[in-house]
């Protein structure tokens, strides 16, 4: 657990200080191929009977590196790419959000690849990403069609197409609804929220009602704490980072970065628990790449030719 816990969370938080160009990601990729992969593939081969998630969990930011792949000419790097994201799938298969987002990302990076997409397109499809969760709220609140009915089951019928969070965004949006003030400005950083059923609180009874600091969407923790104005916040920043790495960059790596923004706006309404973790870092770490001018003035050759030194 203080491996899966805590020391990538706290590799992660190091490396958000380390990034401020060009030079220093380039040094971040090669500790991450040359030490960190190799380092937590024997660890998972170790502990692989005691602990078969540590791979996909202690490597959940690989999504990040995926975006190297048409950049990069080490074959090794490739496979390492290419073995750690089955490694992930294969280990892991009920992470649905790690597979999802893994898989958006190889869709890019191998239309790309193979030349069926450009940078050129990359706006568009980054405005197409960002519509995707404001048309889902439209369908299911203006014209009152329930999508996760259609398109999710029961737990029991089949895990990997469970609703999880309906449940935890009603009693967020209930919570909320209650005070205008707390609509706007939410509960505070403190604030909890009590969902029976998803622990078992009966041996915590002298403290009665204790609620969950942090819930697993970001979206709904954020619209609890700090209200629509955090979420708002939020989407700002996402939103603006990655039109500015797509629309003023000369290169197509800082545009897949961009995309990779859209991506992470889409992951924000269901995953991406608030607090020292690696998908919070990882997350503030790709917006910081998004704006990083250094890395947006480069042109693609020269992005090539820093990959291989």
């Amino acid at each position: 657990f203080i491996f899966i816990g805590y020391v990538p969370y706290l590799f992660t938080t190091l490396c958000i200080f380390s990034i401020s160009d060009i030079e220093k990601l380039i040094y971040l990729s090669k500790k991450y191929f040359n030490v960190y992969l190799p380092i937590l593939i024997l660890f998972s081969i170790i502990l692989y009977n005691v602990s078969p998630q540590i791979f996909a969990r202690g490597n959940s930011f690989l999504y990040f590196f995926v975006i190297f792949y048409p950049f990069v000419k080490s074959k090794r790097i490739k496979r390492l790419l290419i073995f750690a994201t089955i490694a992930s799938f294969v280990i892991d298969p009920d992470w649905r959000t790690n597979v999802v987002r893994l898989s958006f990302i190889w869709i890019f990076v191998i239309l790309y690849n193979f030349k069926f997409i450009n940078s050129k397109n990359f706006l568009f499809l980054f405005k197409i990403i960002i519509l995707i969760p404001i048309l889902i709220f439209l369908i299911s609140y203006v014209l009152k069609i329930n999508l996760i009915e259609i398109f999710m089951s029961d737990t029991e019928e089949n895990p990997l197409f469970a609703d999880t969070r309906s449940l935890i965004f009603s009693l967020t949006k209930e919570a909320i609804m209650e005070n205008n003030f707390k609509l706007i400005f939410g509960y505070g950083a403190n604030a909890s929220l009590y969902i029976e059923g998803f622990m078992d609180y009966t041996i915590l009874d002298s403290f009665e009602k204790i609620g969950r600091l942090n819930q697993e969407s970001a979206f709904i923790t954020k619209l609890h704490k700090a209200g629509i104005l955090g979420v708002l916040i939020d989407i700002f920043f996402i939103i603006v980072a990655g039109f500015t790495s797509i629309k003023y960059s000369n290169n197509d790596f800082s545009k897949f970065i961009g995309i990779l923004c859209a991506i992470n706006f889409l992951v924000y309404f269901v995953e991406i628990p608030i607090g020292i973790n690696i998908n919070y870092f990882s997350f503030y770490v790709i917006i910081g790449l998004a704006t990083l001018k250094n890395l947006r003035v480069k042109k693609t050759i020269e992005i090539k030719e820093y990959f291989e030194k």
